[in-house]
């Protein structure tokens, strides 16, 4: 079917038909008993779903003498020559035209005000309440306005009405957005000054002879530049838009009650708030910004370069008004462009249609462009908040500027999208000055054009490439290679969750290395791919993001402006193959074993043509990056079923050191590590989160409620629509009998407690430094290195230490078995050292024996500060002596609770706080907009369900169930039946409602780490409050022990031990092995 619009074109004379306004009836089934009536709904909601679609085409064999099931809409359409139907195949030709109200467009009169202010009205009573019911008629009074307004009618009524301004803050747009892509929405000038942000310089084409021997042709002329569509935008950051802000105009009406018209009525539509818009009211941190959206060339030139490091000093009423000396430096830090060039824009203040009228809208939306005949850009904003709306499909998101205090979204519609002839082929050597001039607006062409050179002159190359042209110019580019290991990939990516793999041989398979494509015409992406799936033949294209793709200074491509119409694939939990274990002959293929470089996948596919999309842009800020809330971001942006693909367009994530694991770490960084389910190193660098959210570098300081935003770094305000807090518990300081004599800082330089993998990093980074000194009895004197901690993760940091080439006579283990240190609450806490007194025992024996320096049952009581703010001496205590030991470095892993930072900002915000955060079953706190999970959290007292704590849980199942629960509550209501999962639940009975309603959580806690002396530890329990051992043991309900092996000689004999309860199921497993790696 590649050149069948040739053969429409040829046979048939029909040249109004192409790939993007035409689909073809493959297959139509049906009752006999509706065959006249069946087919109008269904070609009513296809033409309603695909704005751009205006023909629907059906191939006629010869010898069909009736079509009734065509309707009687249908037009048969005879071959050039009038052949006879009886001879010959024929066509059935079904216009969009026939299937909707043909509306008649005009401008509105004042007799329209009742129909347009009721038509305005239902859909927002803001402006007849502030304006009466007379607002639309005075605005058509007033005379020499740059206001248009215009209305569908049927039947002699308004349905559908459209408001549209030429006035215009481009400024304000300018600081607020990267409008570089679009120049600024001005026309071109000679003085345009267009900044990159970053200080990178144009890469130039390869100087290889060959090529340029390739266009010395004389027949070429450049083709000419799409100015109003240059340069582009890689990165999405956190979205804070707004409207646009009328320039003044005088009125010409002497009645004072006439509605001024420079008033901007949008404003007034979805305005939510009665305070002011103060543009630099709000300040940013430096962040990351998100690759979801990206939508231009260049996917270098806007990436956020600069990073607040200034703070201000505290203030008790916490209104931090940033000076005009930091407001300077981040406007100095972003530069601005400079668009002198004319305006070249008109934005849309308002579009209502009638109920059952929406097809309106769209012939609306056309027919402004021809109110506005000097104007190319359609510029409108929309709250966050807003679900989305179908007309906005047609629309192109502006990214927002990492300073941008826009409190809305704002999308843009370019003429040129409206009812072009679009195309989009194979390219051929023909085509090389217009791609050359395509890829200069890159920063890095090279590798693009390489390929490019590869696929036109090597008729063996692995590459394709296909354009798309609009009016026969070059807007968009892609490359395809034949290249896929789609063994490697069934196995390690849940593939099975989307396609068929029977269905998808190696010959249909390929891959996307790279997608340009000009930011006006985004909307065309889907397009764009179902023809590169059509000219190709490949059934199923796949994407890879490497972890360096993310990053500028070692990418060579851009990513793929195309990738949010992509589908994202999970990776499979994978277990370790031993051969040792396993028979030749039931060894798993190479495919499943080996390991290959760490990638997230993407892919498209042909049924990806009719899959319901939504992007949803509420402002989702999530404080934390712990496995709770790993796991609410792995299920919000890549829990889509195959049925509806949802896109999260504004999630941020707020933390000091962003999200955890993108950097390699050593052996003994990665034995430091406590593993906890599916929160593991290779998984979350195959998740590859960065793609889609965007990072703040920061910590919470205050949150401000009216205001809907947070303070960050006690500084600057980041404003959300939702605030998740999975804020978590962290190691914090003991408290120690006598105030430290001299204090310097708050932080000795040699104490070290570590919450995340980048306080790792910087451990271990600065004990490289010490590592040669460490080993020298010289140097080390009577000192130690300390470990403090009844903590899991305090024994994992021995082994790492061990591991790390310190001694073991060097260490010193500080067990504090006694609570006199500890909150009442830690001995029911699920993260004791070991569950089992057996193990325990063991372990300390190992220890010994390895030579550390165990104290069991003591407590730190005081330690000496020296004048270099190091610790030099730490005092412990037991219940009979005290000890002192010298000090190199001390690690502690003591008591855990919630920072102090933290529960300020709770505190003063109004949240409801009972030694934890008081949450209901819905994780919502007493704020409708804040919601929380993890340890952070409590359930209210009405529930009396302490037991039932998210402490107690598997947190990465806690994480999910609320990203569950956001995907419910922000997918619109008419898309929630496509939803794979849903939230009902039933009450049993004898069970109280409200006991009942809390979610339920059944994934067991699964622990798992390298003890010193290698050897390895796995812990398997049952999910709930901790009962102690012993204390199980002695209850007639405590059922079977089954132990196998000896604990005592591991390098024998592993040991496990297993618990079946009385109903005969598992309650829990842990073991011990000195030679098998556990991978989670």
């Amino acid at each position: 079917m590649w050149s069948w619009e040739a053969w429409l074109r040829n046979i048939f004379n029909l040249d109004m038909i192409n790939t993007l306004n035409s689909k073809w009836i493959r297959l139509l089934v049906f009752d006999v008993r509706y065959v006249t009536s069946f087919l109008p709904p269904i070609l009513q909601v296809l033409f309603s779903e695909f704005s751009t679609l205006k023909f629907v085409v059906q191939a006629i064999p010869p010898n069909i003498k009736t079509t009734n099931f065509l309707t009687n809409d249908v037009t048969r359409i005879l071959p050039k020559g009038n052949i006879s139907p009886q001879t010959t195949t024929t066509l059935g030709l079904l216009a969009r035209k026939d299937f909707f109200t043909n509306y008649k467009i005009r401008r509105a009169v004042e007799e329209d005000n009742d129909d347009v202010v009721a038509i305005i009205d239902r859909s927002s009573s803001t402006l007849k309440q502030i304006y009466g019911e007379y607002y639309i008629s005075e605005l058509l009074r007033v005379e020499g306005t740059s206001r248009h307004i215009i209305v569908a009618e049927m039947d002699g009524y308004a349905v559908a009405v459209l408001i549209a301004n030429e006035d215009v803050n481009y400024a304000v747009l300018n600081e607020s957005f990267e409008v570089g892509p679009f120049h600024g929405f001005r026309t071109v000038h000679d003085d345009d000054d267009f900044y990159y942000s970053t200080e990178l310089k144009r890469h130039s084409l390869p100087p290889d002879e060959s090529l340029i021997e390739l266009f010395a042709h004389d027949h070429f002329t450049p083709q000419p530049s799409l100015s109003s569509y240059s340069q582009g935008s890689s990165s999405e950051d956190i979205i804070i838009p707004n409207l646009f802000t009328s320039s003044e105009s005088s009125s010409s009406s002497e009645d004072e009650w006439t509605l001024d018209p420079s008033l901007d009525l949008s404003t007034l539509m979805v305005r939510r708030e009665e305070d002011t818009f103060d543009l630099f009211g709000y300040l940013r941190v430096g962040s990351q910004s998100s690759f979801l959206s990206t939508c231009l060339l260049n996917t270098d030139a806007f990436i956020p370069s600069f990073i607040v490091q200034k703070t201000i000093s505290k203030s008790s009423s916490l209104d931090l008004r940033p000076t005009k000396e930091v407001s300077d430096a981040l406007k100095k830090n972003i530069q601005i462009p400079n668009f002198p060039g004319q305006p070249d824009a008109f934005a849309l203040e308002v579009l209502v249609s009638d109920t059952n009228h929406e097809a309106a809208a769209k012939i609306l939306l056309e027919s402004a462009f021809e109110c506005f005949n000097n104007k190319n850009y359609c510029l409108m904003c929309c709250p966050s908040t807003e679900p989305p709306q179908n007309f906005l499909k047609d629309f192109v998101r502006v990214t927002p500027r990492n300073i941008s205090v826009f409190p809305h979204d704002l999308f843009i519609l370019h003429r040129s999208t409206i009812d072009s002839k679009m195309d989009v082929r194979i390219s051929v050597e023909e085509d090389s000055p217009y791609i050359i001039e395509f890829l200069h607006q890159m920063m890095k062409p090279s590798a693009i054009f390489r390929q490019y050179v590869s696929s036109v002159q090597n008729k063996n190359s692995e590459f394709l490439t296909l354009i798309m042209t609009c009016e026969n110019q070059i807007v968009g580019l892609a490359v395809i290679s034949e290249h896929v290991d789609m063994d490697y990939l069934y196995a390690h990516y849940t593939l099975y969750k989307w396609i068929d793999e029977s269905k998808h041989g190696g010959d249909t398979v390929g891959t996307l290395e790279n997608f340009l494509i000009y930011p006006v015409f985004q909307r065309y992406c889907r397009y764009f791919l179902n023809q590169i799936h059509r000219l190709t033949d490949f059934s199923l294209l796949t994407y890879a993001v490497g972890f360096d793709d993310l990053d500028s200074n070692f990418r060579d491509r851009p990513l793929l402006n195309c990738i949010h119409y992509l589908v994202p694939v999970s990776p499979r939990r994978m277990p370790d193959f031993d051969p040792k274990f396993i028979e030749e002959s039931c060894f798993p293929p190479n495919s499943v074993t080996e390991t290959k470089h760490v990638f997230s996948l993407f892919v498209s596919m042909v049924r990806l043509a009719g899959l319901k999309r939504i992007e949803v842009n509420t402002r989702i800020v999530v404080i934390g990056t712990g496995d709770t809330a790993m796991g609410f971001l792995e299920t919000l942006v890549c829990g889509s079923g195959p049925d509806l693909l949802v896109t999260f367009n504004n999630v941020t994530v707020v933390s000091p050191h962003g999200l955890p694991f993108y950097r390699e770490i050593s052996k003994a960084r990665n034995i430091i590590t406590v593993t906890r389910g599916q929160t593991a190193y290779h998984r979350i660098l195959q998740m590859n989160l960065r793609i889609h959210v965007n990072i703040v570098h920061g910590v919470l300081g205050a949150i401000k409620r009216k205001k809907k935003a947070i303070v960050i770094n006690e500084l600057t305000l980041l404003p959300y629509d939702y605030l998740v807090l999975f804020c978590g518990e962290q190691y914090k300081m003991p408290s120690l009998r006598q105030k430290v004599r001299r204090k310097f800082s708050a932080f000795p330089e040699n104490v070290f407690m570590i919450n995340t993998d980048s306080d790792v990093i910087q451990v271990f980074n600065k004990m490289q430094k010490y590592k040669k000194f460490l080993s020298d009895k010289k140097f080390m004197g009577h000192d130690f290195l300390i470990v403090y901690g009844n903590d899991i993760r305090s024994v994992a940091c021995l082994a790492a230490l061990i591991e790390h080439g310190i001694p073991p006579n060097f260490l010193a283990f500080v067990e504090p078995t006694n609570c006199q240190n500890f909150s009442s609450k830690t001995p029911e806490s699920p993260n004791l050292t070991f569950p089992d007194p057996e193990i325990a025992e063991a372990v300390d024996k190992i220890i010994v024996n390895l030579g550390v320096k165990l104290f069991k049952g003591f407590v730190l009581d005081d330690w000496n500060i020296s004048t270099e703010n190091r610790v030099s001496e730490v005092v412990i205590i037991s219940k009979s002596m005290s000890v002192s030991l010298g000090c190199k470095f001390i690690f502690i892993y003591a008591e855990k609770s919630i920072s102090n930072k933290t529960f300020e900002a709770i505190n003063k915000a109004g949240l409801v706080f009972d030694g934890r955060l008081v949450i209901d079953s819905r994780f919502c706190t007493n704020d409708p907009f804040i919601f929380a999970a993890g340890p952070l959290t409590k359930y209210s007292r009405k529930y009396q369900a302490d037991h039932k704590n998210h402490i107690y849980y598997n947190a990465q199942e806690v994480g999910e169930t609320i990203g569950r629960f956001f995907r419910e509550m922000l997918i619109p209501e008419s898309f929630k039946s496509f939803e794979k999962s849903s939230t009902k639940r039933t009450y049993p009975d004898g069970i109280s409602k409200f006991e009942s309603s809390l979610p339920d959580f059944h994934k067991p806690i699964v622990i798992s780490c390298v003890l010193p002396g290698e050897i390895h530890y796995l812990s398997i329990a049952t999910p709930g409050k901790h009962v102690p051992v012993e204390l199980m043991m002695t209850s007639d309900d405590y059922g079977q022990l089954l132990v196998t092996g000896d604990y005592e000689h591991l390098e024998r004999q592993g040991y496990f031990r297993l618990h079946v309860n009385r109903m005969h199921i598992v309650d829990s497993m842990c073991c011990l092995s000195k030679e098998v790696s556990l991978n989670t």
